[in-house]
């Protein structure tokens, strides 16, 4: 399992492209087509399974089998600063573009804007993204050393942080800038590292997962616990776990072009943070036929996300190895 496996690229760049679509201005009933709860809400639940797998994989490969070892200076700075550079040029963009008029006056406004994933659709990611680093050994961990039962602790863990945000009355602001909604996926990503889904657990799943998805988005039935991004939450979530995992351990395909979007995928995905917030509107009243418009714009930002990516990816590879070996200097004194 330590070959690389393109399919996680091939993913990675359908589920940016699925991200480029939901972002766009669909009405409400348009989101009740089918196609968007089972289909194009289900990026980031696809994008933090994968998430966990790789991570699990990295910990293999770096022979990391300790609390210690995880939360070492290098394993920590390098994944902050491969999610933080990225995010910082997006953040100067946002505040030197007079297209993106930035509601947060006074130093401690902006600082306090940064913290919480800048402006445009999807921002609570890179929040999500850097408590994934800490977070992710502890998950690790546990389906490490526990196994399936590792897992079935995680979705435990997963609930009962949903209870106490309904008992606490967490607000949504908060609620989506926080990663604990995404324990369940996450473990599921890492255990698939190792081991296979039953048959049993994955039919489960799969029925659980499309029949909460129906009955809450169809107005059947009113949550009352898990009332915050319903659609992608871990009960939904559960209708499209079987079939990635399936994908990553026995399928690897490949396909160039998706793979390039899937390796690409984060800055695509900051890109279309801007695009959406500051420029959808202007193409619009540039084109008059919503699919062009929309076709136009998913155009726009695959292609600056993946020049931002060739340019940001070898930059941030020189600042992860020079800051590599200024720790290396600092030990050896």
């Amino acid at each position: 399992m330590d070959n690389r496996n393109s399919t996680l690229d091939i993913l990675k760049g359908l589920a940016i492209v699925i991200v480029l679509i939901t972002h766009y201005a669909w009405t409400r009933e348009q989101r009740l087509i089918p196609i968007f709860p089972y289909l194009i809400d289900m990026a980031v639940p696809i994008f933090m399974i994968i998430s966990g797998y790789v991570g699990a994989l990295s910990f293999h490969r770096h022979g990391i089998d300790s609390l210690i070892d995880a939360y070492s200076f290098k394993e920590i700075s390098r994944k902050i600063i491969r999610y933080t550079i990225p995010f910082i040029i997006i953040v100067l963009w946002q505040i030197i573009d007079p297209n993106t008029a930035i509601n947060a006056d006074g130093i401690m406004a902006k600082i306090r804007w940064i913290i919480n994933g800048a402006s445009g659709p999807g921002s609570y990611y890179y929040p999500v993204l850097i408590q994934l680093v800490f977070i992710f050994p502890l998950i690790y961990f546990v389906i490490e050393r526990k196994g399936r039962l590792g897992l079935w602790i995680c979705l435990g863990i997963n609930a009962v942080y949903e209870v106490l945000k309904w008992s606490y009355g967490m607000s949504e602001d908060c609620y989506r800038l926080l990663i604990f909604r995404y324990i369940f996926v996450i473990a599921i990503g890492v255990y698939a590292y190792k081991y296979a889904l039953g048959k049993m657990a994955s039919v489960i799943m799969t029925i659980i997962g499309a029949i909460f998805i129906g009955l809450t988005c169809y107005g059947i039935y009113n949550p009352r616990i898990i009332t915050f991004w319903t659609s992608t939450c871990f009960i939904s979530s559960m209708w499209i776990v079987p079939f990635i995992v399936y994908l990553i351990r026995n399928v690897n395909i490949k396909f160039i072009p998706i793979e390039i979007l899937g390796r690409a995928s984060y800055n695509i995905f900051l890109v279309q943070m801007v695009y959406y917030y500051a420029y959808r509107k202007i193409l619009a009243s540039l084109i008059d036929v919503w699919y062009l418009e929309l076709i136009t714009g998913v155009l726009i930002c695959i292609v600056l996300g993946v020049l931002f990516y060739l340019v940001e990816s070898r930059l941030t590879r020189k600042i992860i190895e020079g800051v590599g070996k200024w720790k290396m200097s600092q030990m050896s004194n």
